[in-house]
């Protein structure tokens, strides 16, 4: 934002006040944090230059703030996969507190080692995972996602991609679990979702 004017800084903004809704609201704007202000003269009139700005671990922070409610999150995506199969005719997966467990298990270890995929470090994929938590399989699947900053954003994603959205729409599934992890990755803030979908073995409950 540049200004010049006559009068000092509170006289210019006295005259925005009266004069330019617009550059108040900007100034006002509850996304900005940080200010800084250059001052010179051009033309013998005070010369100034603003940078409204936030960085980017406050806009992360305030872009997030609905996230951190990870047994919400949780439910939100369960009800929200729930209501897509729904809409497909096809019947409602159950929560399974074993799923449940590897997914967050899986969103929690990829935020702490700052890795994003299907396989760990140590190459183990879903299967491994929902085994190590006690899940007898018949079938499993899994989606994960990275980014996306509400839970509508992320199954628009996934329903909008053929590969995840059969795991959503997969009518051999009958259970799911879900996990959400928020925080500093080496390239910066992230979002990590994760959903994992099962059929428990026959005999196996």
């Amino acid at each position: 934002m540049v200004a010049q004017g006559d009068g000092d800084p509170g006289a210019l903004i006295a005259g925005w006040r009266r004069q330019s809704e617009a550059i108040l609201k900007d100034l006002e704007h509850e996304n900005h944090r940080d200010l800084g202000v250059g001052v010179a003269w051009l033309d013998e009139m005070p010369l100034y230059v603003l940078y409204l700005a936030v960085t980017a671990p406050d806009e992360f922070a305030r872009d997030t703030r609905e996230l951190r409610d990870h047994v919400r999150v949780r439910r939100d995506l369960f009800e929200a996969v729930n209501r897509e199969r729904a809409a497909h005719h096809l019947a409602p997966l159950r929560l399974s507190p074993e799923l449940e467990k590897a997914a967050q298990g899986h969103a929690d270890d990829m935020l702490a080692r700052g890795y994003y995929g299907h396989a760990s470090p140590e190459h183990v994929m879903v299967l491994g995972r929902t085994r190590e938590a006690g899940y007898v399989a018949d079938s499993v699947g899994e989606n994960i996602a990275k980014g996306q900053r509400s839970v509508d954003e992320v199954m628009k994603g996934w329903m909008e991609s053929p590969e995840h959205r059969r795991n959503i729409l997969n009518p051999m599934f009958t259970e799911a679990g879900y996990g959400v992890a928020l925080g500093r990755m080496p390239q910066g803030d992230e979002v990590l979702w994760v959903q994992v979908f099962g059929r428990p073995r026959p005999g196996s409950r």
